[in-house]
């Protein structure tokens, strides 16, 4: 029992540790200073879709009005094999800086392919000579700031790579509320590392990359036979070749909005697409980051089950005072957290769900840290493993 409370103990003190470091190093970024010169740099957006005719016109609508100049920035839409009218609608945009492409006019779909996304992506970079790739989704809409913002974080840095921040917008219940909190935090972790260079992070959402690195690091060679990663593995071998030229862009005016999941089975679907990706990673310091939050979550859960079961069926558990001080451990530290990522996203009004969303996330990251390492997820009518 000793031995049990000990490992508990130093895992979640761990764990707040942790968050603690990532709060200081979120506080030490600094937005990118702007540059008063006419930007000079050539740009290729890249929104890959599939199913999203809901979508698609706000999404290219957004693209299409950014503030910045019109001569220098193209926009290329991949749609991967759309069931519904996805492609007709982009088609249909009268936008004249717009290349529209079905993934199959543009290569060959090789048998037993998994990675469409990254596919399409390689496929749209080699439609175009722009010197800087952004790429975000085709649920997504943006300030008409967002390509300044991280161009200017680009021709202000020798960063051959940009994370940008994604915040979630339509969040009207608990579940979607506590996407948002999540996210949110996701955030701060994303930016924390990368300021620390302690691992690597990123959403395909809001990302930047030359188009010299992503060509001298030959793509997704490599990483082609996991589905997800199109963001993170691309990372990761960009950050091998330039471990000191990845950068996170704390810019309010980078912000992109994406939609949170509309049901806890869709939820369900994304983080396991996410996590699925962990196993296949070389960055053994995310891993271990990971490792501490997966772990001091699933302990608690675990002495939490304990405890509810002892009062069950004894009426009063020696349990309650060590898992109570366990749960105020990390119920300061994500406080703290997330007080710190809500400031930023002037979303402090989720706060008022903590509590909820602390339970939530305790079971939400022991069961999809365990479950999103191995078996089979649904994403876009696809069944994947």
């Amino acid at each position: 029992m000793v031995i049990w409370w000990s490992i508990s103990f130093i895992a979640v003190i761990a764990y707040f540790v942790m968050l603690v470091l990532y709060v200081i190093k979120w506080e030490q970024i600094d937005e990118p200073e702007k540059i008063n010169s006419t930007p000079t740099t050539t740009v290729c957006v890249i929104v890959v879709g599939r199913n999203e005719a809901s979508n698609i016109l706000p999404c290219l609508d957004a693209i299409a009005l950014q503030d910045y100049p019109n001569h220098l920035y193209e926009i290329i839409f991949v749609d991967d094999h759309s069931e519904d009218q996805t492609y007709a609608l982009a088609k249909s945009l009268q936008i004249n800086n717009l290349q529209v492409y079905r993934l199959n006019e543009l290569t060959s779909i090789p048998k037993n392919l998994k990675a469409y996304k990254k596919l399409a992506i390689q496929k749209a970079i080699d439609q175009t000579n722009a010197t800087l790739i952004l790429t975000t989704d085709a649920d997504c809409i943006m300030q008409k700031t967002w390509i300044s913002s991280m161009v200017n974080a680009f021709e202000t840095s020798n960063a051959k790579m940009i994370a940008g921040p994604i915040s979630i917008y339509r969040d009207h219940n608990l579940i979607e509320r506590f996407q948002n909190l999540d996210t949110c935090g996701m955030m701060l972790t994303t930016g924390a590392v990368l300021e620390a260079s302690k691992g690597y992070m990123c959403n395909g959402a809001n990302l930047a990359y030359t188009k010299l690195a992503f060509d001298e690091v030959n793509g997704f060679e490599g990483v082609d036979h996991v589905a997800s990663g199109d963001d993170l593995m691309l990372m990761a071998k960009i950050a091998e070749k330039y471990p000191s030229q990845i950068n996170f862009n704390k810019d309010q005016k980078a912000i992109v909005y994406t939609p949170a999941q509309k049901t806890l089975q869709e939820f369900i679907n994304q983080r396991l697409r996410w996590t699925s990706k962990n196993k296949d990673l070389k960055d053994r310091w995310l891993q271990f980051q990971l490792a501490i939050a997966w772990l001091a979550n699933t302990l608690l859960l675990i002495n939490l089950l304990f405890a509810f079961f002892a009062w069950i069926f004894s009426g009063g558990s020696i349990w309650f005072n060590s898992v109570f001080i366990l749960l105020t451990i990390k119920m300061l530290a994500d406080f703290i957290y997330l007080f710190s990522a809500t400031s930023f996203f002037k979303r402090k009004s989720l706060l008022w769900l903590f509590l909820p969303a602390e339970f939530m996330h305790i079971a939400y990251v022991s069961l999809i840290g365990l479950f999103g390492s191995f078996g089979e997820y649904t994403w876009k009518g696809r069944k994947l493993n």
